[in-house]
């Protein structure tokens, strides 16, 4: 059986970019900002790097600073946008191993932390592969039935969607879950909050796409933080301004 998260009513479809995007169904769905993180230690944008040590967190909502100070005495600053709202000062004063992965263009890197007892953060923002899926297997995370279908429109034309409930597989069995919607849930024997920052699939494309593998893609993006106490569940609503999650561009 398949349990629902317990938030369950959908929002107000947003749209790519300041081009008007519709609707073509009785349905709709939430779509986060996209989920990016970088650290000033990268050789590149592009790259990613790996830090360890004690970390000092700052910042709040949305918007972090991890600060990792390793035994040798050298820094790095982490910097972290969690559209899931995902508390990381419970990270503070913790030492931690921060691995960023590598991205093209304005893609979003995925991001992964853990301390003394294991892994503690995950930002993943493709389904099929990512720490997550690492961790918890290739079934981790799917799509499951569609509950809106629609038009994206960004800088390089319009796309048709369907927009797909997302489905985890927990240790109490799968769970569904929409975006916007934190939930709480036991996975590989620790709890987690987990944020569903996108879920959809591209079923037709503009008639001329960037050779550069810009644009926007089939996506299922999400977080999670592994909590000790009750997380917050309110339901989240996208940020104006920037990418929304499913979208890049080539630079």
């Amino acid at each position: 059986m398949i349990r629902t998260s317990s938030l369950v009513a959908l929002s107000l479809l947003p749209c790519f970019s300041l081009v008007a995007c519709s609707a073509e169904s009785s349905g709709s769905a939430t779509q986060l900002e996209a989920f990016e993180a970088s650290s000033d230690q990268q050789a590149d944008p592009y790259e990613g790097s790996e830090v360890s040590g004690d970390a000092v967190v700052t910042g709040g909502d949305r918007d972090w600073t991890l600060a990792v100070s390793s035994p040798g005495g050298d820094a790095a600053n982490v910097t972290v946008h969690a559209p899931g709202a995902s508390d990381l000062s419970s990270l503070d004063g913790d030492p931690l191993t921060i691995v960023l992965g590598d991205a093209w263009g304005s893609d979003t890197r995925t991001v992964d932390i853990s301390d003394d007892a294991g892994p503690v953060f995950y930002g993943q923002p493709r389904m099929d592969y990512g720490p997550a899926t690492d961790a918890f297997g290739t079934e981790f995370a799917a799509f499951g039935d569609e509950i809106a279908t629609g038009t994206m429109t960004d800088d390089y034309g319009d796309y048709s969607v369907s927009y797909r409930k997302a489905v985890f597989q927990t240790d109490d069995g799968a769970v569904e879950a929409l975006a916007g919607e934190p939930f709480e849930a036991q996975v590989g024997g620790a709890t987690w909050r987990i944020v569903v920052h996108a879920s959809f699939q591209v079923t037709e494309y503009p008639d001329a796409m960037p050779g550069c593998g810009g644009g926007t893609g089939t996506t299922l993006s999400f977080e999670m933080l592994r909590v000790e106490d009750t997380p917050s569940l309110e339901k989240l609503t996208p940020l104006s301004g920037g990418l929304l999650a499913g979208q890049s561009h080539c630079g």
